[in-house]
């Protein structure tokens, strides 16, 4: 029953017509973006190259923006399901004289549960860090910030804003404008230090040592076996660590317990949450940037440095087998946007010449 609600508060909140959730302020933005060679340039860029691989990565990082908190609802959900399985093997974790016993597993199936619990949590936090770095490549392209678009992350971009990297390029107004309305958006979305702490999370979980977390275990009710022994039944609450840029013995030598002191059900949904309120401000702003530049292309130039290099090198995998598929292409079923892509691209047979020039 759990899982139909947040399912249907799930749907409710990406699929509503009509409500600013998600990436809707972005999607606004993609048409905007979307632009034929011979149409409008909207903003300076240093040439047409730049200006497709630029403005093409600029598109997909908003529908990135998306896709991963659709991505991170669902790994909630999957979440809360294995969850639910393993409290309920937990529930006989205590015996008649309330020592504990451990769970006892019958299949091979109820050894599941918490690896899932685990997998969804990296999961879960993985989608959300991705949100914050692709709406960081989101600002960087619309804001024109003299930054590496393909490489943006959101700890780069405040850095950047706040002056802490290229000290010496200054800021344009607007981009001071939304470095303060960032931090604004920031503290209205949560406690303090939320953002770094669901960064730090994802970090851990991607590139480090896993943090150990909890299971508390407290005593529900009573049940009477056949000789009238009363048995303890159990309900468990998930914890999770406080500092995870921390190792375990590191955050031990300042606290015994470094965890968070409430349910880490609700700590992730309200991360959730944060993340939501902290799009839709952003992308709000942004929308609004670009009609400005779009109006006014001369205001700000976008960046070389965005992209410095046109060929990357191939480093093209070939595959594990030693027998290759046929692959000819013959029609494809896609995105209706992608024809329009493809020749804001030059990838069509009438413009593709457009990248052999010098």
């Amino acid at each position: 029953m759990r899982n139909r609600i947040v399912a249907g508060t799930i749907c409710r909140q990406f699929a509503a017509p009509g409500t600013p959730i998600q990436a809707v302020y972005l999607r606004v933005l993609l048409p905007k973006f979307q632009r034929r060679l011979s149409g409008h340039q909207g903003a300076p860029y240093p040439d047409d190259k730049r200006r497709i691989l630029i403005s093409d990565h600029l598109i997909q990082c908003t529908n990135a923006v998306a896709i991963n908190q659709t991505e991170a609802a669902i790994h909630y959900l999957e979440y809360l399901g294995a969850f639910d399985e393993e409290s309920r093997l937990n529930a006989h974790i205590l015996g008649p004289n309330g020592a504990p016993i451990g769970p006892r597993p019958r299949t091979a199936l109820d050894l599941m549960p918490r690896p899932m619990m685990n997998l969804h949590v990296a999961g879960f936090f993985r989608a959300l860090g991705s949100v914050l770095d692709c709406l960081a490549a989101v600002a960087v392209g619309v804001l024109a910030i003299p930054e590496t678009i393909v490489t943006a992350d959101f700890a780069k971009l405040r850095g950047w804003l706040h002056g802490t990297r290229q000290k010496a390029v200054s800021r344009h107004p607007i981009q001071a404008a939304f470095a303060s309305q960032l931090d604004n958006l920031i503290h209205a979305a949560g406690p303090p230090g939320w953002a770094e702490w669901v960064e730090a999370y994802r970090n851990m979980l991607v590139h480090r040592a896993r943090r150990t977390t909890l299971l508390l275990f407290e005593v529900d009710h009573l049940v009477l076996n056949a000789v009238g022994q009363p048995i303890p039944r159990t309900t468990c609450t998930p914890v999770l660590p406080n500092d995870p840029s921390r190792s375990d013995i590191q955050a031990m030598l300042e606290d015994p317990v470094p965890m968070l002191k409430e349910d880490g059900r609700k700590t992730m949904w309200a991360a959730f949450e944060s993340i939501r309120y902290l799009v839709n401000g952003c992308c709000s702003f942004l929308h609004e940037r670009w009609q400005q530049r779009k109006a006014t292309p001369d205001m700000l130039r976008q960046p070389h440095e965005q992209w410095r290099e046109i060929v990357a090198p191939v480093n093209a995998f070939d595959g594990y087998e030693s027998t290759k598929l046929s692959i000819k292409v013959e029609a494809l079923m896609t995105d209706p946007s992608a024809p329009r892509r493809l020749e804001a691209a030059a990838l069509t047979v009438e413009k593709r010449s457009l990248w052999s020039r010098g």
